[in-house]
């Protein structure tokens, strides 16, 4: 660029959790485009006035919370909690937030004041080295961001990931700009990500219907069966119950299903009132989850016939 590096600041005045933000003009070209951020002003983080920041969830999960990040040191390192965060700006130390998701996911709605950078093209931008990152995404996909911040610190970034994501900070009462509707289904995962991600993520899936289904097992071979009733305090005894079993597991999210997602709303009420905060929800259930699997079997089995009719067809080759 030929100018001096921007630098943004984010700084927290400690009676009303105000955040105020001076930006630099800053020009990120990326492969879509150019990402232009130019504002200064005055912006609440937080829905909530209080002036102290203790959104621990109680008893054995928090006290789980606190194991699981102790008993690897090395993943240790790369968190930062919404609450930690929350603390630092108190503190008026200063922090780049880098929202990682797609231009499209950051358009509809994002935490005021975040920049829009792809994972990949972080360690381009050597003026980010200036300040320590915060990156994030919707808060149930880990495995991209540990690969890539650990390769970042090797290239002198000071990079953290937060904690839950964008799901956690609305938890937890952070502010985002953009579209309410599409907010409160930041906790579902489309079929197809749960399809392409599974394998790769410290997930544990949770089949909630009255009955196991036998068509699930081959999809979700180490699903755990908690079925769900309307005495909910036994559901929730059940999940905390297993969610203690995993304390050790770093970056770990519960994936919920049924069999079409009609037990969504009344779960989500149950586990929100429990403060448990890590839990998603299959999008459409296991119906949906069906569907894609066998669009995707039907287009491996059209690609594999495509092939043997094209070798048929080389009556040349040696």
């Amino acid at each position: 660029m030929g100018q001096k590096n921007p630098s943004l600041l984010i700084r927290l005045e400690r009676p009303s959790f105000s955040l105020i933000f001076f930006f630099s003009v800053i020009s990120i070209v990326l492969s879509g485009g150019i990402v232009l951020v130019s504002t200064a002003g005055t912006m609440n983080l937080t829905n909530n006035s209080r002036t102290d920041v203790s959104f621990h969830q109680s008893g054995d999960i928090e006290r789980g919370t606190k194991e699981l990040y102790s008993k690897n040191s090395d993943n240790l390192s790369l968190i930062i909690s919404v609450e930690s965060f929350l603390n630092g700006l108190r503190e008026k130390q200063e922090m780049i937030l880098i929202d990682v998701r797609g231009s499209k996911e950051y358009a509809t709605f994002r935490i005021p004041g975040s920049l829009n950078v792809p994972l990949f093209a972080i360690k381009t931008k050597n003026f980010l080295k200036s300040k320590p990152l915060i990156v994030f995404n919707e808060g149930y996909s880990y495995n991209d961001l540990l690969q890539e911040c650990k390769k970042l610190i090797k290239l002198d970034f000071k990079v953290s990931i937060l904690d839950g994501g964008l799901y956690q900070w609305r938890q937890k009462k952070g502010l985002l700009d953009g579209n309410v509707f599409a907010q409160m289904g930041m906790n579902k995962i489309a079929p197809e990500v749960v399809f392409l991600k599974k394998e790769f993520e410290n997930w544990v899936i949770i089949n909630v219907a009255q009955s196991e289904n036998s068509e699930s097992h081959p999809l979700f071979p180490k699903e755990v069966h908690i079925p769900y009733s309307d005495k909910s305090e036994h559901f929730i005894s059940q999940l905390k119950s297993l969610m203690s079993k995993h304390i050790g597991d770093p970056f770990l999210s519960f994936i919920i299903y049924d069999e079409n997602g009609e037990q969504y709303e009344k779960i989500e009420k149950a586990v929100k009132n429990a403060e448990i905060y890590n839990v998603f929800y299959l999008e459409g259930g296991l119906e949906a989850y069906r569907k894609y699997n066998s669009i995707q079997q039907n287009k491996n089995i059209a690609g594999r016939s495509n092939v043997v009719k094209t070798v048929k067809k080389c009556g040349s080759c040696p």
